[in-house]
């Protein structure tokens, strides 16, 4: 009597496409994950057979998967901060944030939900900001810096907490805990270089991210005024690199552009 062969081993194809779904100007990504494994005739155990596995991700607000740019209305802002902060700079980015984790949760969320109050909603919020100014920072990315201030009342900036140049990994966005939960809540996190930190409420996110993004890129203009670059550019080839939001990890760039895959960096794996 025969034995069967032993049970031969799937062979796996993976691929994921990273899709545009929105307007140049207002860019909004899907990535399509696909998984197909195939198992080859398995004698006595039967035929070959196909399965495939399908996923997808919306990931619009995730600014290294389409290079983020920064909206108009937030640049102004921007440019206005630096004039109440009498900095002779261009500003780039701005976001308000809060001293603590607690109350960028307890303060922060109560904010933003008050706003979509019907009627008395603006009035609500201006409120609250008025009575817990306290707690609030201002984080604002000019053309040469990145700077952390006190928020006094209306978004005036008050004390000068922080300046920094800005350059590759003076912030770095979200948790530096690994767990899931830590991450949800710490996802407006910014961590400076010098261990300064504070904190953006959960909902929102974009203005931290253009902190992160802005802080971390070369000084000049927002990465949304870049010019295209041209062919005969000199580029570095494609390879992994230190991921340019200032995340721990490392991120795969293709010699044109940053993609979406990532890897942890080899000293986050030997530990």
């Amino acid at each position: 009597m025969e034995h069967p062969a032993p049970y031969p081993s799937p062979e796996r194809f993976r691929q994921r496409w990273l899709v545009p779904s929105g307007p140049e100007t207002a860019p909004s990504w899907v990535v399509f994950n696909v998984e197909v494994v195939f198992i080859p005739d398995g004698g006595d155990f039967g035929p070959g057979r196909l399965s495939s596995k399908f996923s997808f991700m919306s990931v619009s607000s995730d600014p290294y998967y389409a290079g983020l740019p920064v909206r108009r209305y937030n640049q102004r802002m921007a440019q206005r901060m630096a004039k109440r902060a009498h900095v002779n700079e261009q500003g780039v980015a701005v976001c308000f944030a809060f001293n603590n984790l607690l109350t960028s949760l307890l303060i922060g969320l109560v904010e933003d939900v008050a706003r979509f109050v019907p009627t008395v909603g603006a009035l609500i919020e201006l409120a609250i900001s008025i009575l817990t100014f306290y707690f609030h920072r201002i984080v604002l990315v000019t053309d040469q810096n990145v700077y952390v201030y006190r928020d006094w009342p209306f978004h005036i900036p008050g004390k000068q907490l922080a300046a920094y140049p800005r350059h590759a990994g003076v912030v770095k966005l979200g948790s530096p805990h690994p767990g899931g939960f830590s991450r949800f809540i710490r996802r407006g996190q910014l961590t400076f270089e010098d261990g300064h930190v504070v904190y953006h409420p959960i909902l929102w996110i974009r203005r931290a991210r253009y902190i992160a993004q802005e802080g971390n890129s070369p000084v000049g203009p927002p990465q949304s005024m870049y010019a295209p670059v041209s062919a005969s550019a000199s580029l570095p080839g494609a390879g992994w690199f230190q991921d340019p939001g200032g995340q721990p990890i490392l991120r795969w760039w293709d010699g044109t552009t940053w993609t979406g895959h990532t890897s942890p960096r080899p000293d986050e794996k030997d530990t």
